[in-house]
């Protein structure tokens, strides 16, 4: 039985944050300094992970609120220039 999106999005999160605390007890101390090579191989997968993660969020949300993929994307922008208010929508818009 499907709940309400809402609710499946935070019962994610609960269980994310769940598991980075249960993690944090059986890591090992930080490295003061990490090499080159992991550092880049980190932020690959940070990159990818993010690039396949927004298309798949906006879809959902968009089959969730009955719109198109363009006013999600038209939503995440607005929402962005409202918070950063400093960030110039002219580079926005050459994109």
């Amino acid at each position: 039985m499907m709940g309400r999106p809402s609710a499946i999005l935070e019962i994610i999160w609960i269980v994310w944050l769940c598991s980075w605390v249960a993690a944090s007890f059986w890591s090992g101390r930080t490295q003061s300094w990490i090499g080159a090579r992991d550092t880049w191989t980190y932020r690959a997968v940070m990159i990818v992970g993010g690039i396949l993660l927004v298309p798949i969020t906006a879809r959902v949300l968009g089959e969730t609120r009955g719109v198109g993929g363009e006013e999600i994307a038209r939503q995440t922008s607005e929402n962005f220039f409202r918070l950063f208010t400093k960030a110039p929508r002219a580079a926005m818009k050459a994109a």
